[in-house]
């Protein structure tokens, strides 16, 4: 992730970590890497990614078996997962496609 400012772009890496909560208790989600994106000041961006799979899903091949999923964007910050609001997920189509937006405030 690239943070730009005026004509600077800093380059310096936040890692978040996306938690996936799936009903099927024993479920396992198939491993997945959504892509980096920039934040850029004063501007909401936003990048949309496929609903990752599930054990319990190709199992059946019925993706929706489990029920709806629910995703949280948490960062890491000296060894505990904080919720943070600055990127956030939401449903573009319900168990298909989801959206990463992020939402930055211009300083004065």
């Amino acid at each position: 992730m690239a943070a730009v400012y005026a004509t600077t772009t800093f380059t310096n890496s936040v890692t978040w970590q996306v938690t996936v909560t799936d009903p099927c208790l024993t479920t396992v989600i198939t491993p997945f890497t959504l892509e980096s994106f920039a934040l850029e000041n004063g501007k909401t961006m936003t990048k949309d990614f496929t609903r990752p799979t599930d054990s319990a899903a190709n199992a059946v091949s019925k993706p929706n078996i489990c029920g709806a999923r629910t995703y949280q964007v948490k960062e890491v910050i000296a060894g505990t997962d904080v919720s943070q609001t600055i990127v956030t997920i939401s449903t573009v189509v319900d168990g298909t496609t989801y959206r990463l937006t992020t939402n930055t405030m211009m300083e004065a």
